[in-house]
């Protein structure tokens, strides 16, 4: 699947370099599907024949139209789980340098195999969401829909694949906390635990509370359901086959993934893009709805690296104009790319010969 999606305040007349980019990548995917631009047709209709002609993506099968309704983000995931967590920083529901385990009391214990380190060392919600927690596992595989409907795999829980009870390893310290970046969707999912220990209610209800609701999104969701979301139009993954000419969608459809802040999210490219656009306004202090969704400071603190590493609160920022996320999805890389003026591009492309790379 490739969506491309641009949002939507105008561009001031110093982004014309930016505004000649998104037309650049319009025009190399219409090529790509054998297309020209056609003045008599809107570039977005234009763009989504395109896409479903290049064969990189699949419906699924009660999907009602040739535009998917909503795709599984994967790793884009985490930096929308992090606005959450700002948004509970400006409730003063959680300090992002307390020690996770002041939350995790009688819940869960977070062990050290690093030789000398005390197992006390202190470990932060800023440090899991910049991935310098020294936590181990980098990503996850999910489980696969169709094996969890006949029985043949189980899924655990968050505690369990934070225990190591699933398909992937302990999450464990193994690095010395706070001095160097190692991507880890196990600190991640840690995170998760502490959001759900805070605010006594499971990710996807307190993410739509926090996030969804306030931006006004209806499609967007963290649900870990083997119910098709979306009732069943959505965008199936893909993987590489020997025996086809081309992509095969995954068996069942999508993977579920008890790690939901890691890799769990459903959404759209508007919805996301929307997401986008309430950081990039609030990082320049203006409202969002009319109302303050994210203090300036906040939101600048979220964007901004403090550690090794290009990572702030859950965001990766390479320099001053750009923020990003890539990862890569299962059958799909995906990634997401916003500079300023709120254009923001979500792409996902088949990745050949790396079907079921983990989150």
């Amino acid at each position: 699947m490739k969506v491309l999606s641009t949002s939507a305040a105008p561009a001031p007349r110093h982004a014309t370099r930016s505004e000649t980019t998104i037309l650049a990548v319009e025009d190399a995917i219409l090529s790509h599907a054998g297309m020209t631009p056609d003045p008599t047709t809107p570039r977005t209709a234009l763009l989504t024949r395109a896409l479903h002609l290049t064969g990189v993506g699949s419906l699924s099968v009660a999907a009602s139209s040739p535009t998917p309704g909503v795709f599984q983000a994967g790793s884009i995931s985490k930096p929308v789980f992090a606005v959450g967590v700002m948004r509970l920083v400006q409730m003063g529901r959680i300090d992002l340098d307390a020690d996770v385990r002041v939350y995790l009391k009688g819940v869960w214990e977070l062990a050290c195999v690093l030789p000398g380190v005390e197992a006390t060392a202190p470990v932060t919600m800023r440090m899991l969401l910049a991935h310098v927690a020294g936590t181990t596992v980098w990503g996850f595989g999910g489980y696969n829909r169709r094996a969890l409907a006949e029985g043949t795999i189980e899924m655990p829980d968050v505690v369990g694949v934070l225990n190591g009870e699933g398909n992937s390893d302990p999450v464990v310290i193994e690095r010395l906390p706070g001095f160097q970046m190692r991507y880890s969707g196990g600190g991640t999912t840690l995170a998760q635990l502490v959001i759900e220990q805070i605010t006594q209610q499971p990710l996807y209800a307190s993410l739509s509370n926090l996030v969804f609701a306030p931006l006004g999104l209806t499609r967007s969701t963290y649900v870990n359901s083997p119910i098709a979301p979306n009732g069943g139009d959505y965008a199936c993954g893909n993987h590489e086959s020997a025996q086809s000419a081309g992509p095969v969608p995954v068996p069942g459809g999508f993977h579920l993934y008890p790690e939901s802040a890691a890799a769990g999210l459903w959404t759209t490219p508007e919805e996301l893009c929307a997401v986008m656009s309430a950081v990039a306004r609030s990082a320049r202090g203006e409202l969002v709805r009319r109302e303050v969704f994210l203090k300036k400071e906040l939101a600048v603190e979220m964007l901004t690296p403090r550690f090794a590493g290009y990572f702030g609160v859950g965001w990766m920022r390479k320099d001053e104009r750009f923020f990003e996320v890539r990862r890569a999805l299962i059958a799909d890389n995906l990634s997401f790319s916003s500079v300023p003026y709120d254009i923001c591009f979500v792409a996902g492309s088949r990745a050949p010969g790396k079907g079921g790379e983990k989150l």
